[in-house]
């Protein structure tokens, strides 16, 4: 049996009002794909993928709304919903609220019917939680004894303001390490968490009061340690903000040799992050990104 609302093979909406807000822009790239994210390009008339940091959402790339009945429009839709439009071709760029189609959920993040998505890079979408200080975006986890490399790069000008996990599949003196791939220049594998304990379900937020330095977990990337002037010292973790550069930019992990599963959340803010609905069936991450039923809300 099926729930929801179902992807159609030839276009893009599934649900919606009879009319759905629309501009046209001509691509200024020839990778827009039905369901990516655009934006405003050099001038008005020019579109081209939303990207956080940069480039702020105006609207969803449409693909059966492009045809309207002469065949200098319809030559501009490509074959098929999962092929991109060519540079200069004329586009319906779709927004607001009430009406259902396919996103791309990005490469590296799976999501649970019901999350909320947000904006994040090539005109993608993400899962998150609000959380203080930004969107704490979710990414997938399981246990690993080597760093992984979860191809998930957060691009320059982005500001990650804290991190946490959730911890679904839990064993006794788990712990994970979440940080920056320590390949890239500067790179800090446990830069956001280190050594965050797994040893019991839900979510688990970084030790950041403690009466020994190395029993903090809050990352150096997000915290700075210090200590109380007492007798007996006691050691904080004061928080601070990580700007990512463009460079050092892949997230990855490292567990415990325990079999535990779960998610990682990263509390991420940056000019163009904002919710755009969600998400309407539960998929697992993928290497490459996928097409995901929603409910919009941009």
């Amino acid at each position: 049996m099926t729930y929801g609302f179902v992807a159609s093979t030839n276009k893009v909406v599934a649900y919606g009002q009879t009319e759905i807000f629309k501009q046209e822009f001509k691509t200024a790239v020839a990778t827009i794909k039905p369901g990516h994210l655009v934006a405003k390009g050099a001038d008005d008339s020019k579109a081209v993928l939303a990207n956080i940091g940069t480039k702020v959402p105006v609207g969803v790339c449409g693909y059966e709304q492009s045809f309207l009945g002469s065949d200098s429009y319809t030559s501009n839709r490509p074959a098929t919903k999962t092929t991109a439009f060519a540079s200069g071709a004329e586009i319906p760029a779709l927004a607001g609220t009430n009406f259902a189609l396919e996103y791309h959920l990005a490469a590296g993040f799976g999501a649970t019917k019901g999350d909320r998505l947000c904006t994040f890079t090539s005109g993608t979408v993400v899962p998150y939680v609000p959380a203080l200080g930004g969107y704490a975006v979710k990414i997938p986890f399981t246990k690993s004894t080597t760093e992984v490399d979860t191809g998930i790069e957060i691009p320059a000008n982005v500001i990650c303001t804290g991190a946490f996990v959730e911890v679904t599949t839990n064993v006794a003196a788990s712990t994970i390490d979440v940080g920056l791939l320590s390949t890239e220049a500067s790179g800090d594998a446990d830069g956001f968490l280190d050594g965050v304990s797994c040893a019991n379900a839900g979510f688990i937020m970084p030790v950041n009061q403690a009466a020994a330095a190395a029993s903090l977990t809050a990352g150096e990337l997000i915290s700075t340690d210090i200590k109380s002037a007492d007798g007996t010292a006691i050691y904080f973790a004061l928080p601070k903000e990580h700007v990512f550069d463009g460079t050092t930019k892949t997230v990855s992990y490292t567990t415990s040799d325990h079999a535990i599963v779960g998610n990682i959340y990263l509390v991420l803010n940056a000019v163009g992050m904002f919710d755009v609905g969600n998400i309407e069936k539960t998929v697992s991450s993928s290497t490459s990104d996928q097409l995901v039923m929603a409910k919009v809300n941009i």
